[in-house]
């Protein structure tokens, strides 16, 4: 379906007057015309005419003079007037000049059947005047060119369908208000395009759209466009389109396909101002948003998932900061869906042409947990700038089964990042997977096998050190601004400090560098984050809180 108009406009009348149109003296189209069809054109500049067909054409005209007299051409002076006309078929030929006049001409078929072609074109300012009154000029071309002023502005929201960590104490989930509602996108990337045709497509499939400019959204959602054109469609079609694409990150297919979506469908926009809200969740909203979580459920589950996969993305840089740290300024792309990943490139991600890919699986795009633990992993190798976190770590429960240090201290630490995605720094009971990341919890004692109220987590065998859950609560307790009921937890570190200590680890793979390797050595594990942390003035509360959380015995040289 096209808009009314394109882009070279061809006006077609029988019978009428160019006035009843809005548009006088730009181009008529004279196409295949039977005997005695009737055309009127204005002439107050002069006009070529163009005839490209097959057969005698026959033409005539009573035409109104400027004074008010009239005036007739028959056959013979279109003829005589006429220049270029061939031998054999078919005949071309141009009529240089139509006297100055509202002409009404008449063509015939002539004693030929086959198609006739005419164009009469040419243009004059004082008759382009659009629909509303408004006055154009004349292009190069000869056809009227009308200009349009927007002042454009509206809100991003997304519906918000992440699953998020339950607390049975309380009976809530964390964080509260956010879940089943609209809330705003900030930082999404949206484009205006004029609609030509055929499909409002944001131009991805070779149509004639044209861009007219793009935006982001504010931190709250917001955003807003100043536009000027020239078109010689009146009052164009104007719609929206975004990528699920943010300043820092964005949403692929499996193929690593932005995904495209018309969020403002077209709609005829002379000069003015417009209010343009819409939902990257429900885009076909005209009120900016779903409005329920029904309307939500009912949309493609590709839209559901990018629009949350955006969501969490985006509210990470609010609370981690930008991760374009040592020299990484490519945009973090997600791939959805993924099925039947190995589990490490399901953690990790993996790293492609200089652009960061974190693959998440058919069903974790409602898991703020999982999410969280895909950034810590990301965030960790950019920090470090190494290609691969670790290798060869088990696929078991992380929290409590004993693993190596380099796999404890890895998913320890992408455990605490998601943890800090769901609760403020002042939680008084922050979970990761329903497990206790502060204050006391319970641990195992092999001997006698007894469980005991401990800052630590053990379990089966006296090997605190290797477990990712105690690597966790080290990183929390660094940086939490609440107490563990007693006076241990002295510690509060910014965010921004934790991230400095990895900063300093050196390159290469020896013992204390980013990208250590294992055996002989232990591989990258939190002996080797107290001993970078010496620089900053930090290795006193590395250690505290290594001491707190039963974590000393990671040392040097140890599996």
């Amino acid at each position: 379906m096209y808009p009314n108009g394109k882009v070279r406009p061809v006006f077609l009348f029988a019978m009428l007057s160019l006035a009843a149109f809005g548009i006088l003296g730009c181009r008529v189209d004279i196409n295949e015309p039977d005997e005695g069809d009737v055309f009127t054109v204005n002439t107050d500049v002069t006009f070529d005419a163009d005839y490209n067909g097959r057969g005698e054409i026959e033409w005539e005209s009573d035409y109104t003079r400027p004074d008010g007299s009239s005036g007739h051409l028959n056959n013979s002076d279109f003829r005589s007037n006429a220049i270029g006309i061939g031998d054999g078929y078919p005949w071309n030929f141009r009529i240089r000049t139509l006297p100055i006049g509202t002409h009404r001409i008449t063509a015939y078929n002539g004693n030929d059947d086959a198609a006739v072609n005419i164009t009469i074109e040419g243009c004059l300012d004082a008759y382009c005047v659009d629909e509303l009154g408004q006055h154009g000029r004349c292009s190069e071309e000869g056809a009227c060119v009308f200009q349009y002023t927007y002042d454009l502005s509206g809100r991003v929201t997304a519906f918000d369908m992440r699953e998020r960590p339950y607390d049975s104490s309380t009976g809530t989930r964390y964080p509260s208000g956010n879940e089943n509602r609209d809330v705003p996108v900030p930082d999404l990337q949206l484009f205006v395009f004029q609609w030509i045709g055929p499909e409002q497509d944001c131009r991805q499939n070779g149509g004639d759209d044209r861009l007219l400019g793009f935006v982001y959204t504010d931190q709250n959602g917001e955003w807003s466009l100043n536009a000027t054109i020239e078109s010689e469609i009146q009052s164009p079609n104007l719609y929206l389109c975004h990528r699920f694409l943010s300043l820092r990150h964005g949403v692929t297919d499996n193929a690593g396909n932005p995904q495209w979506e018309p969020s403002y469908a077209a709609m005829r926009m002379p000069s003015g101002q417009y209010e343009m809200n819409f939902s990257i969740t429900c885009p076909e909203s005209r009120t900016g948003t779903c409005g329920s979580k029904s309307a939500a459920d009912a949309q493609p589950s590709y839209r559901r998932a990018d629009s949350n996969i955006l969501l969490t993305a985006i509210e990470s840089i609010n609370i981690l900061g930008t991760p374009n740290v040592n020299n990484h300024t490519n945009t973090v792309l997600w791939r959805w869906p993924v099925n039947g990943l190995p589990p490490s490139d399901a953690v990790e991600g993996v790293r492609s042409n200089s652009v960061d890919i974190v693959q998440v699986g058919q069903d974790d795009w409602k898991d703020i947990e999982t999410m969280g633990r895909y950034l810590g992993c990301l965030y960790l190798k950019r920090l470090l700038n190494v290609n691969r976190l670790v290798a060869m770590c088990p696929q078991l429960d992380p929290w409590y089964v004993p693993s190596p240090e380099r796999c404890a201290t890895a998913l320890g630490w992408a455990q605490f990042v998601s943890a800090l995605l769901m609760f403020p720094l002042d939680a008084s009971a922050p979970k990761y997977d329903g497990k206790a990341v502060e204050g006391r919890t319970r641990m195992y004692i092999l001997d006698p096998g007894i469980f005991i109220d401990s800052y630590c987590l053990n379990i089966n065998e006296n090997r605190p050190r290797n477990l990712s859950g105690n690597v966790t609560r080290f990183f929390w307790d660094l940086c939490d601004t609440t107490q563990d009921g007693d006076t241990i937890d002295n510690q509060s570190l910014s965010l921004t400090q934790l991230f400095d200590v990895w900063r300093q680890f050196p390159p290469g793979t020896a013992d204390h560098e980013a990208d250590e390797a294992s055996p002989p050595t232990e591989g990258r594990n939190l002996w080797d984050y107290w001993h970078n942390a010496f620089g900053l003035g930090l290795r006193d509360a590395v250690l505290e809180s290594m001491m707190n959380n039963c974590l000393p015995g990671q040392e040097a040289n140890l599996p």
